[in-house]
């Protein structure tokens, strides 16, 4: 007879290795968002990351504050990050080159004051 523990350990090798095999079509983006705005006045409000199909949004950053998410989009397809986003009510956006086919990237973007960004991208 199986024990429980056995069987807990079964199920999450499993779960694991079945997740890195239901991702084999795509890559993954690591994406970081950080606001570096000035916290008297300003807030960064309904902020959305898009890559291919994928796309996540959260509704405000204070100034300082860094968020995370992954993201995951096509293998063999030209992918560029999508930001958009709003400072003082203003509707802001900003685009990314296409980048490399079939590679895992690590992105830092930061957003300042005057809504400019700064991008970092990193090969995994």
């Amino acid at each position: 007879m199986i024990s429980v523990k056995t069987l807990l350990i079964f199920s999450a090798f499993f779960l694991m290795s079945s997740c890195f095999l239901f991702r084999g079509d795509t890559n993954k983006f690591a994406v970081k968002v950080n606001f570096s705005g000035d916290a008297a006045v300003q807030k960064l409000e309904d902020v959305r990351v898009i890559i291919g199909s994928d796309k996540f949004r959260w509704n405000s950053f204070e100034a300082g504050e860094e968020k995370s998410v992954n993201l995951y989009a096509a293998k063999n397809a030209a992918n560029n990050v999508t930001l958009l986003y709003k400072i003082g009510g203003r509707e802001m956006s900003w685009e990314s080159e296409n980048l490399a086919e079939n590679t895992d990237y690590q992105i830092n973007l930061t957003i300042d004051k005057d809504g400019n960004v700064t991008k970092s991208f990193v090969k995994l």
